[in-house]
């Protein structure tokens, strides 16, 4: 199996140098009447994908350390736990901290489609506590969407 790790630089010129050219951008605003459909299959797969990510965002935040949040989607249960030293991602746990949601909701948080906000209005999203969705804010940020340029055109 091909595993391809594309890496995209941090930097906002080189973003638009390498990233716009290939596809666009597209802000939040711009999204809202447009339908994305993606579907995570595995979510502990998923979550480990990305946990380099989120343990960035913890990091910069400025939020106090350690960040803790529990997450349950159906009978799936994780607990991510970012500090100053380590940071892991365990199955079948969770944290005092901690939101249920559902699928589609899972996604749009980890897709950076909607914020913490947005997603606690959807139906079936419950956070135990108030520092669960402060400890959301800092993990799951909304992003701009990229969009490749096959999208603008028919098939």
């Amino acid at each position: 199996m091909l595993n391809i790790r594309p890496t995209i630089p941090r930097d906002p010129l080189a973003i638009e140098k390498t990233v716009v050219p290939l596809g666009r951008l597209v802000d939040q605003s711009d999204h809202d009447n447009s339908v994305s459909m993606s579907h995570i299959t595995d979510l502990g797969r998923f979550l480990t994908a990305i946990f380099p990510e989120l343990s960035r965002r913890a990091r910069e935040s400025g939020a106090p350390l350690p960040v803790e949040l529990g997450v349950s989607q159906g009978d799936a249960r994780f607990m991510i736990h970012v500090d100053r030293k380590s940071a892991r991602v365990e199955p079948d746990k969770l944290s005092r901290r901690r939101l249920a949601v559902t699928p589609a909701t899972m996604v749009r948080l980890l897709m950076g489609h909607v914020d913490v906000d947005q997603a606690a209005e959807a139906p079936g999203f419950t956070a135990s506590t108030s520092t669960a969705l402060d400890a959301a804010r800092v993990l799951f940020t909304p992003a701009p969407i990229w969009r490749s340029p096959l999208d603008g055109g028919t098939a």
